[in-house]
């Protein structure tokens, strides 16, 4: 709720503010997300990085 004060009145006029509004399927947007992410193969891009990174961290440790 806003409050405004109009020009030439004492009193304060109220006014609500409407906003966007957005879909909110918020656990399909998460599983659309989860299947992209499957069938671009970036799993398996994460997974190489992920024992890449354990090896060379294997690697260089003292």
């Amino acid at each position: 709720m806003l409050i405004l004060q109009t020009p030439g009145t004492a009193e304060p006029t109220q006014s609500m503010v409407l906003a966007q509004q957005f879909d909110q399927d918020i656990l399909g947007d998460m599983a659309s997300l989860w299947n992209t992410f499957i069938e671009s193969g970036q799993v398996w891009a994460l997974l190489i990085g992920f024992l890449i990174g354990y090896m060379l961290r294997g690697i260089t440790a003292y």
